[in-house]
């Protein structure tokens, strides 16, 4: 399904963070912005419960992970990150919160400054976030805020089910990793050889000012396996 520019009654953007986290929740919604809950049974009606489409406020520059190697495990990987779905439906990261550069020593603080300038990124991100909430709030429909301020409607999703998009895709051979991807299959494998569902994309920067150009969602529902990569330009 293409894009979808307004609010169906089986998505909910701007969702509240208690509804996409697992405890703690600051701690989650300091690093991630829930951008828009998905009822599984649009995508497959075999499937029923929701799944949660975030952004993470990092990178700054490069990509999510860089300057967190030693904390890279079976589903936190270079640009890529992996949730377990509760039974309640809630995210729980997995893999260490040191994954984020901001909680990790090295990655803050890699060069002369760059704790400081994070901390704006992240700052700056959270704000940026909330005046699309409020705009949301304002109008019933997701909007990209120009920079006067004037909210421009834009699709809640760029994508919806079917075929994941593909193009610029960044993965490395991670060891211990568990899943795989390569070109030109459409979405990432399980260790045992089972393709992940495709469930959504959008554009990070249709939530806040700053964000991937193209944020993917899939789903290994044995597992209950939430899982998100990032395209950038």
């Amino acid at each position: 399904m293409p894009d979808i520019v307004l609010p169906q009654p089986f998505l909910r953007a701007f969702p509240e963070p208690e509804t996409v986290f697992a405890d703690p929740v600051a701690r989650y919604e300091r690093h991630l912005n829930p951008l828009v809950s998905i009822e599984l049974s649009s995508v497959d009606p075999d499937l029923s419960g929701w799944i949660h489409l975030v952004s993470p406020i990092e990178p700054c520059d490069g990509y999510l992970g860089d300057s967190g190697k030693e904390f890279w495990g079976p589903y936190l990987q270079p640009n890529w990150i992996g949730f377990r779905l509760t039974s309640e439906h809630r995210y729980e990261l997995l893999g260490d919160f040191r994954f984020f550069a901001i909680e990790n020593t090295e990655g803050a603080e890699s060069y002369r400054g760059a704790r400081d300038e994070l901390e704006e990124f992240y700052n700056k991100q959270h704000a940026s976030f909330a005046k699309h909430k409020q705009a949301f709030e304002e109008t019933g429909q997701v909007c990209r805020i120009s920079p006067w301020g004037d909210p421009n409607p834009v699709a809640v999703l760029s994508r919806l089910g079917g075929e994941a998009p593909v193009g610029n895709m960044t993965w490395k051979n991670v060891p211990d990793c568990a899943f795989t991807y390569s070109d030109p299959e459409t979405a990432p494998r399980t260790r045992d050889g089972r393709l992940f569902k495709f469930v959504a994309a959008v554009p990070g920067w249709h939530y806040r000012d700053s964000g991937a150009d193209e944020i993917i969602l899939y789903y290994d529902p044995d597992e209950r396996v939430a899982l998100q990569t990032f395209v950038f330009g």
